[in-house]
């Protein structure tokens, strides 16, 4: 039987974080003896999350509404934090409260991970990279960096590892 790369990923990413290596190595073995030695070596290339980014990893999966909700908060205080740069009204409690509200509905789809989640969608958010937790297979996300948007201090870089087409 012979699978896409999506359906590695989605194997690989959805199934147990413990069995990943096992899993990865039996489709390796799979896809080589198939005669797809490109295939291999891109299951190959997959590596285990961390733990934090596996417990985002099914949160997500677990409630793709909370991700959208935690993703329009970003979007709706980043233009709030602009516009009080510009000196325009804005309601700034509001939306960080509305923040923070989506932040936890994401969290509370991470039991026993509730930490390392949220430290997780904080970095992203902070580091203006939230929009592409949609797509991610699984992420490797950046340390918190102080602020958004315009009030970031020195964001730093994320490895998104999105699934591969």
């Amino acid at each position: 039987m012979t699978m896409s790369v999506e359906e590695a990923v989605a194997s690989l990413y959805g199934g147990p974080l413990d069995d990943f290596v096992r899993a990865r190595d039996a489709m390796v073995k799979e896809a080589r003896s198939g005669g797809d030695r490109a295939l291999a070596r891109e299951i190959k290339a997959m590596r285990k999350p961390t733990v934090a980014a596996d417990a985002l990893n099914r949160a997500i999966r677990a409630d793709p509404a909370a991700l959208d909700e935690l993703l329009d908060a970003v979007e709706r205080l980043r233009r709030t934090q602009e516009a009080m740069l510009a000196g325009e009204p804005a309601d700034f409690a509001a939306d960080r409260a509305a923040y923070r509200a989506a932040i936890d509905a994401v969290v509370a789809n991470a039991p026993g991970h509730e930490v390392e989640v949220r430290a997780a969608v904080e970095a992203a958010a902070i580091g203006g990279l939230a929009g592409e937790l949609r797509a991610a297979a699984f992420v490797v996300l950046p340390e918190p960096t102080g602020g958004f948007g315009p009030f970031a201090a020195g964001a730093r870089s994320a490895t998104l590892r999105p699934p591969r087409t």
